[in-house]
């Protein structure tokens, strides 16, 4: 009896740990041609726009830090819980941005040139900072 009754524990346990590992990967989403709205309605220079990049990525619970800047295009990378590794390239002018993934650590990415599957939180984390870059551009 007592055999059947750990064989049962045992089953359920693995069930349960199986389950809490195997989270399905999603389609991974870049967010592209995203307006730039500002609150005064005027077209921001790009040293505003990228300001306001880094201030939202800043501002982020796990934050953003932004790398390999030049005009027109910034490198974010954040690092989640200490395992998880996301970078993106966000490009911009004047009038629009976009948010393209370019790599990822332990994110179970599949697929080539930001074009696959990856761990679903990947698309939540990117939509966060994208709600924040639209707020620090309406700043402006």
């Amino acid at each position: 009896m007592l055999a059947i009754r750990n064989g049962i524990i045992f089953v359920v346990l693995l069930g349960i740990a199986s389950f809490a590992q195997a989270r399905g990967s999603v389609v991974l989403i870049n967010l592209e041609n995203n307006s730039i709205i500002t609150s005064s309605g005027k077209e921001p220079t790009l040293d505003a726009v990228a300001q306001a990049i880094r201030a939202a990525g800043a501002s982020q619970a796990y934050p953003w830090t932004p790398s390999g800047e030049r005009p027109g295009m910034l490198q974010l990378t954040t690092l989640v819980r200490n395992k998880h590794t996301v970078v993106v390239n966000v490009t911009f002018d004047a009038k629009t941005y976009s948010i393209r993934y370019s790599s990822s650590i332990n994110m179970n990415y599949q697929g080539k040139d930001g074009k696959g599957i990856i761990h679903p939180f990947y698309n939540k984390w990117v939509a966060q900072l994208k709600d924040s870059i639209d707020a620090e551009l309406r700043k402006l």
